[in-house]
């Protein structure tokens, strides 16, 4: 005997397979998004603190006759950048410009790179000076590198 008006209730497997992958889908989207989001974000903050340590480190010359800290100095040429002398530096620069606040590492967790390439130098290679972000991989070269140039060289 059949039942007349007797309605279905519940879902179909494949309607529930169906919600699943457009769950997954809007998921997967998202998170590409989000993740595009943060690295943006990460770029924009070395930017910005790049930007604020060149300042810095030009007022510093520009009372102290070079860049600092007196003397030679590099950390560039370890990958990722050697931090145990770098507190030399933003120490030398808050020391003449007080109440800044610079960054000692990139959002990645490594420090700034930096050579001092300045002319009053002993050793002045005559080439640019630059503040380098190895960025997220921590590793020289590879286009996700962010520097900006701090001086011209000799």
């Amino acid at each position: 005997m059949k039942l007349i008006g007797r309605r279905r209730t519940g879902f179909t497997i494949t309607e529930l397979i169906v919600v699943i992958i457009v769950v997954a889908i809007i998921a997967a989207v998202t998170a590409i998004v989000y993740n595009s989001i943060q690295l943006h974000a990460a770029q924009s903050r070395v930017e910005s603190d790049e930007e604020a340590l060149k300042s810095a480190m030009l007022t510093y010359k520009s009372k102290m006759g070079e860049l600092p800290p007196e003397g030679d100095f590099t950390n560039y040429n370890t990958t990722p950048p050697d931090c145990s002398s770098w507190p030399t530096v933003t120490s030398a620069i808050e020391a003449v410009n007080a109440g800044h606040n610079l960054a000692t590492k990139d959002p990645w967790g490594n420090c700034y790179g930096y050579e001092d390439n300045d002319c009053a130098t002993s050793a002045a290679s005559g080439t640019p000076t630059y503040i380098k972000s190895y960025g997220p991989d921590g590793v020289d070269g590879g286009g996700d590198d962010i520097e900006v140039q701090v001086t011209a060289g000799c």
